[in-house]
This record gives structure tokens, C-alpha cells and sequence, in this order.
């Protein structure tokens, strides 16, 4: 802290300064682990999301409009950051039942995807989306631990057994999967959208298949909303006018990583009273979380629900769920593992 104050104009350090800094510190990493530490802090961690789309290809889409579905599709994705460490994208097609389905860790290049998703044939027959809620829960299987959980379903009707569709719609949400429908046309149920979503805020309509292009900046959004955020504010003004002492800090941190106090995902520690004495970890730890709700608007933390999530942000409502989650892992018997 005592250098950052000393090379710092104000209460910023320029970005090409850092070397300059780890120097002044008795630290010397390259210029190459000083950029993957940046990437690391300031992008990987701030786009990263499990996305599967359902599609309704049931016979009332009309080759015309599945051409605009799957052109819908590929522009979402287009607009993702698409690798193994950030979004990962599957895609569900379904009519009498699900087909040509791949899984979020099939492909890891948007390219690969978009293929993909011109591969998928357009099969006629009924609206099974209970089916494709069924295939989605399990696909969702494999999701990285703390990553929040995305589906968005396109549908231009009711479904074909509504009962089965709503069960199978609390069975995904129970999973912590946030849920989004998008009807298109006159002939949608928008009841049943509205209880298949995670909220009615997660329900959209548009007129025909034409018009679906008119959501994609907002389903982009509401997906990378903190990509969103650190692309149109955060990394503009740390090019120009330099990074703060919490930014700093998390870089610092992230190449040298204090004893018992691990900012990436997970590391076996014991957190007890002389690792917290020696470390300080609540101080790191709420320095980690201000500066992440800060860039971010909040912090995703495990949730109750198994391999589930929720966003905080308040600082002070994180730190104390984060050591109710690392009591809950003692009390279990558990090796408390270290929490970014």
C-alpha cells in the first residue's frame, strides 16, 4: 500500500506502471504473468456462465422462421466470450422429443458452436417442451461448481403437456438455474412462460421470428451483464486513468497469493485462528469482495442449493456468508477449501 501511494497519481496507478510497482516491491513477475493476472481478474472471472438455449422446432416453425431462430441463436453467442474458462453455450432442439443436443462442455470455440447450430435439422411434430426441460436438467450436470446456470427457451406455442412442463420447469429452477422464455407470435401461452421463467422479469415477446434480432443486446445483457459493465466502464477507465488500490491489491494477490488466503477458486487450507492471525484473511477477503462489487455490482457466492449460486452486494452481507459457508463445511467435517 505504501508504494502504491508513492508511484500513484491521486489515488490511481497506471496500468503501465505495474512493472514499475512489483519492482519497488521486491516482486518480479514477467510482463506475461503481470497481463494473464490482469485477464484473470478483469475478464475471465466477469463473463463466465453456463448458457443452454432450447428451441422449439415443432411444426408450427416454418423453415423461414427456423433460418431466423438459429440466426437469433448464433448472434447471442456471437456476442459471448465463448472458452472452457468463460461461457460455455449447449443448445437443445425439440418437437415430439429432443435431437441433435450437445452439452455445455462440447465445444469451446464460437466458431465450433455456430457450426453447430447450423447443423441442426428442422424436425416437425409436437411442443415437447417438458422433454427439453428434462434434457436441459441433465446437461446442466456438468456445470463448473459456482457458475451461474442459464437457459433460455424460445417457443412460438403452448406446450403440448403443460403439467409435465411446469414440473419439469421447478426442476430445473431448483438447481439454481435462472431461466428466461422468449415467446414469439400471437400463439403463445404467456401464463405458462411466465411460470416456466425464473421471474417475470426473465419473460419477452416478440411479434414473429424476423423480430427476434430486437432482443439480442438485451439477452446478452441480462447473460454478461458484468462483462457488460467492465467492458463499457471499468477497462476504459483503467486505460486511461489508471487502476485503485483494491485493483492493485487483487493483482498483487493474485500472482502472489498470501498464505491461507487463495483468490482464485479453490486451495486446501485450514482456517483456523493462527492462519486468520497471521494473514489477516477478513481483511483480504472484504478487500476482494469491495472490489468486485464494485466493478461487478456483485459477488457470486454458494448458495444452499447443491452446485448452486446467488449474487450479493453488500460487502458486509458477503463476508458474513462467507464464513457461515466455511463454518457449515467444519461443521460437516469438511477441509475448509479456500473461497474467491
Amino acid at each position: 500500500e505504501q508504494t502504491f501511494r508513492r508511484l500513484a497519481y491521486g489515488d490511481r496507478l497506471l496500468k503501465s506502471d505495474l512493472p514499475r510497482f512489483f519492482t519497488a516491491c521486491d516482486l518480479h513477475p514477467t510482463e506475461g504473468e503481470i497481463q494473464q493476472a490482469f485477464e484473470k481478474v478483469f475478464k475471465g472471472g466477469n463473463n463466465t456462465a453456463e448458457v443452454i438455449f432450447l428451441l422449439d422446432c415443432s411444426t408450427s416453425v416454418t423453415p423461414m422462421c427456423f433460418h431466423d431462430l438459429t440466426q437469433f441463436v448464433k448472434s447471442v453467442v456471437e456476442s459471448f466470450t465463448i472458452g472452457p474458462d468463460n461461457i460455455r453455450v449447449g443448445v437443445v432442439p425439440f418437437s415430439d422429443d429432443v435431437y441433435q443436443t450437445f452439452g455445455i462442455n462440447r465445444y469451446n470455440m464460437t466458431y465450433q458452436i455456430c457450426a453447430a447450430i447450423d447443423n441442426i435439422g428442422h424436425k416437425e411434430g409436437l411442443t415437447r417442451t417438458d422433454l427439453a426441460l428434462k434434457e436441459t436438467k441433465k446437461l446442466f450436470m456438468c456445470s463448473r461448481p459456482g457458475v451461474q446456470k442459464i437457459a433460455i427457451i424460445i417457443t412460438d406455442g403452448k406446450s403440448t403437456c403443460p403439467e409435465r412442463t411446469l414440473q419439469n420447469a421447478r426442476d430445473v429452477k431448483k438447481d439454481n438455474v435462472n431461466v428466461i422464455t422468449i415467446g414469439v407470435g400471437s400463439h403463445v401461452d404467456l401464463e405458462e412462460l411466465k411460470h416456466i421463467a425464473s421471474s417475470e422479469r426473465n419473460v419477452f415477446s416478440v411479434y414473429d421470428y424476423s423480430s427476434l434480432h430486437k432482443l439480442r443486446d438485451v439477452i446478452s445483457r441480462r447473460t454478461c451483464v458484468a462483462a457488460c459493465v467492465l467492458c463499457q466502464t471499468i477497462l476504459p477507465r483503467i486505460r486511461d486513468h489508471g487502476l485503485y488500490l483494491r485493483e492493485v491489491l487483487e493483482l498483487v494477490w493474485t500472482l502472489y497469493m498470501p498464505i491461507g488466503c487463495e483468490i482464485s477458486w479453490y486451495t486446501e487450507i485450514d482456517y483456523d485462528d493462527k492462519v486468520k492471525k497471521s494473514t489477516d484473511i477478513n481483511t483480504c477477503l472484504r478487500l476482494v469482495i469491495q472490489a468486485k462489487i464494485e466493478r461487478e455490482g456483485f459477488i457470486t457466492l454458494p448458495s444452499d442449493v447443491r452446485e448452486g449460486v446467488e449474487e450479493v452486494s453488500d460487502p458486509d452481507l458477503a463476508l458474513e456468508k462467507v464464513h457461515k459457508w466455511i463454518e457449515d463445511k467444519k461443521r460437516a467435517g469438511e477441509t475448509f477449501q479456500g473461497f474467491s
